[in-house]
């Protein structure tokens, strides 16, 4: 594969140029600074195996484009910042036909298009001629016959790793000890990290203890005062009495309060004065007396009337009230009859099942009595004459002339006997219908005649059931139109079932009978209301007398007589308040005897909690006193145990202090572990790899390095040579000779050949050259130098 150009842009290499093309299979580069061949080095590196960059511009692109005869990819790779300090790499691949091709995942471009690891890819396409004295080139060889790197030489690096382990030997027993050491810090540690966390909950278990014991005494001493309260409300019974008789007399003081206050407002009117008050206080009392039982009686009749009002809207309103009063019994016998349907349907299968069985029986029977058909034709006659064919033989058998004249006809008349010829004949009879005797005839006659009596009784039974079974649709049709008649009288109603309706039926008939109730009950009061305010009437009218002496003109006895009934009822309201309060006073005063009431309040409120709490028997609550005690000491011991350990403690290292020594004395032992073991892996892998090498080319590494020698030195050359030049041409040789091992018989990864100084003569160099333009017709060569004798000679047409 042939890189034909690439071009890069903001690519800090402090390049001479952004762009290089590769026109042939051999193309020379010269770089002006020896940096800048270094740099170039790099640039495939990054290209080919995303190795980091370190300088960045803002934004970094680079394009490759290589060729293998008609096949081309097109290569681009760009580098942007993100956000975090961090960079995005994006890498896009296509094909001639501009089809974008995708790399597998975690695999690099160099792998994908060479199938070269970095390290192959420096070993067999990446030759960089190194400078050193002419021993280095020696050195170089060595290490190239031996692990194909030049700068691993395997006998240092063995000779470095024995020395390294042996020190490291030396000091295993100093290491020893030291980790000795770090096990019994550890242990130390261990304990000290131990007791710090049982300190910390020693601690925490002191602090809950203590918020544990303060709670425990607030109970006892919340416990003790409820004992000392109850104590005292046991001793006074009455004290939600006196309680509220002291709320009833506050109120009343209100009320008087209030009243006065009224009074003092009436008598400021200039119509009446405080003499002509108490020359009428009789006469405004009984008049007040009245008026009150008639505004209360007419309050109540408003209230009574509404109410009866409403009941009669709402009775007029439900659904109930245009039913017959019958309409619960009708329901009933729909209720009944479609629960009668639904028994007798529920019952069909079960006679269903019981037609089968006797339908089963019936054809059993006929079977059977169709084997005894014969029987069907048995008269009365046939019975009388099998009856006297037996009594006859019967009778000639016990005969004692029978056997005589049986011989007789036998032997001399040359016939049958009697008894033979009787015998033939019931046994002819018998034989019509299959019986062997007349015990068995009359048998099976008997059982033909039963069991024709129970074929009838069968056939009875059946005809009953299917009338039953033919009722079926009747039973449908009858509880479908009990449902529907009870649906629509339940929806009438507005109710889903019976007992709803039943319900609701009740309490319309119950609200009925109440409303008449009701209405009598107001028209008792509304004559109640007209006896008293006929009363009332008469109490006016002699008021009105009295005061005619008071004032001068009609206009001005109603103005006074409507102030004289404001303050007669007033007088009325505070006659009364003052007797109840003086009631209630008295009473107050008895019940409550010597004893401070509010020394009680300050004791026995909330009074409501105290009552929850005498439900609790003082057993119990002593019980659980006693147990509170027990607790609380219980927490000072442990209390006291816990002070005890912390003190202990205290006493003993501190963990900041072991950590430091542990974790020095972990560094150290673990630094000498690690080391050791690095040595170990390090001599493990240094061999593995060369056996690897050898395994994989040694046995290829000479005759490779032969043929190449053969293609570039020829033996008198070699022989001519000095010691230095003939290392720098074993060098080449052995260098080459990796590089062709390591790329194999593909020739897809190009050589990147890259000298910075020519030190050696120019026809040393020069059959280098010709053996590399003779190595491009198979791969391609990029020669890139920064000597500018090296470039003549490149570009010098007889150096071919």
């Amino acid at each position: 594969m042939r890189i034909e150009h690439i071009r890069n842009k903001n690519l800090l290499m402090k390049w001479t140029e952004d762009a290089w093309n590769f026109p042939g299979n051999f193309t020379p580069v010269f770089f002006e600074n020896a940096s800048h061949l270094k740099n170039f080095a790099d640039l495939w590196l990054k290209v080919f195996y995303n190795l980091d960059v370190k300088e960045w511009r803002e934004k970094l692109s680079l394009e490759l484009c290589l060729a293998e005869g008609a096949q081309r990819f097109y290569i681009r790779r760009k580098s942007v910042p993100a956000d975090g300090g961090e960079r995005i790499t994006e890498l896009a691949i296509e094909d001639e036909l501009g089809q974008v091709v995708f790399l597998p995942e975690k695999m690099s471009l160099g792998e994908y298009l060479f199938d070269l690891s970095a390290e192959g890819f420096q070993h067999g396409g990446l030759l960089i001629w190194p400078e050193g004295k002419d021993q280095d080139f020696y050195r170089y060889v060595n290490n190239l016959r031996q692990t194909g790197d030049e700068r691993l030489s395997v006998a240092k690096v063995r000779e470095s790793l024995v020395g390294a382990k042996k020190k490291m030997d030396e000091q295993k027993e100093g290491m020893g000890k030291a980790k000795e050491g770090y096990e019994a810090l550890k242990s130390e540690w261990e304990a000290a990290n131990q007791r710090q966390e049982e300190d910390r909950s020693l601690h925490i278990e002191s602090k809950r203890l203590q918020a544990q014991r303060q709670n425990v005494s607030e109970k006892i001493k919340e416990t003790a005062k409820i004992q000392e309260r109850l104590d005292l409300f046991r001793q006074n019974r009455d004290y939600r009495e006196l309680r509220r008789i002291q709320g009833e007399l506050g109120r009343l003081e209100e009320l008087l309060k209030e009243i006065e206050a009224r009074l003092t407002a009436y008598t400021q009117a200039p119509q009446i004065d405080e003499t002509m008050i108490d020359a009428l206080r009789d006469e405004c009392l009984e008049w007040a007396a009245f008026q009150e039982t008639v505004d209360r009686l007419a309050r109540e009749i408003q209230v009574r009337t509404e109410s009866v009002r409403q009941m009669q809207t709402d009775m007029e309103a439900s659904p109930y009230d245009a039913l017959p009063q019958d309409e619960d019994q009708r329901l009933r016998r729909l209720e009944q009859e479609k629960m009668e349907a639904r028994q007798k349907l529920d019952r069909l299968p079960s006679v269903k099942v019981l037609l089968g069985e006797q339908e089963e029986a019936v054809r059993e029977e006929e079977d059977k009595l169709r084997a005894m058909e014969a029987f069907s034709q048995v008269t009365a006659d046939d019975e009388r004459r099998l009856a006297w064919e037996v009594k006859r033989l019967s009778w000639w058998r016990s005969s004692k002339i029978s056997g005589h004249v049986d011989r007789i006809l036998r032997d001399y008349g040359g016939r049958e006997s009697l008894e033979r010829r009787w015998a033939v004949r019931l046994y002819r009879f018998c034989e019509k219908y299959g019986v062997s005797d007349d015990e068995e005839f009359k048998s099976r006659l008997q059982e033909y005649d039963d069991r024709l009596s129970r074929l009838k009784k069968l056939r009875t039974g059946m005809e009953i059931l299917w009338q039953e079974i033919g009722r079926e649709r009747e039973w449908r049709e009858a509880e479908q139109s009990c449902a529907e008649r009870l649906q629509e009288a339940y929806e009438s109603v507005r109710v889903s079932d019976e007992a709803d309706w039943l319900k609701g039926w009740t309490k319309y008939w119950w609200e009925k009978a109440q409303l008449e109730l009701d209405r009598a009950e107001l028209q008792e009061k509304s004559e109640q209301r007209r006896r008293e305010e006929e009363t009332l009437a008469r109490c006016v009218e002699q008021l009105q007398e009295k005061l005619k002496g008071w004032v001068a003109s009609a206009a001005e006895l109603e103005e006074v007589l409507a102030a004289i009934m404001k303050v007669a009822s007033q007088l009325r309201a505070k006659n009364e308040a003052e007797n109840e309060w003086n009631d209630c006073n008295r009473q107050y005063h008895d019940l409550l005897g010597g004893r401070n009431m509010e020394q009680l309040m300050a004791v026995l409120e909330p009074l409501a909690d105290l009552e929850r709490q005498e439900n609790i028997p003082d057993e119990e609550r002593q019980a659980q006193v006693s147990v509170w005690h027990q607790e609380s000491q219980e927490i000072d011991a442990r209390c006291l145990e816990i002070e005890g350990i912390l003190r202990r403690n205290q006493t003993l290292p501190k963990l900041s202090d072991l950590e430091g020594k542990l974790e020095e004395a972990k560094r150290l032992w673990q630094s000498y572990e690690n080391l050791y073991h690095a040595l170990e892996d390090a001599q493990a892998l240094l061999e593995r790899s060369w056996q690897e090498w050898q395994l994989k080319h040694g046995g290829n590494m000479t005759v490779e390095a032969n043929w190449i020698s053969s293609r570039v030195f020829s033996e008198t050359e070699e022989e001519e040579a000095g010691l230095a030049l003939e290392s720098k041409q074993n060098y080449f040789i052995y260098r080459m000779a990796v590089s062709q091992l390591v790329v194999g018989d593909q020739a897809e990864l190009p050589l990147f050949f890259l000298l910075e100084e020519m030190k050696e003569p120019e026809a040393f160099w020069k059959k280098i050259l010709t053996y590399l333009r003779g190595l491009s017709r198979s791969r391609q060569v990029i020669f890139a130098t920064a000597d500018v004798r090296m470039w003549q000679i490149l570009h010098d047409p007889s150096g071919h």
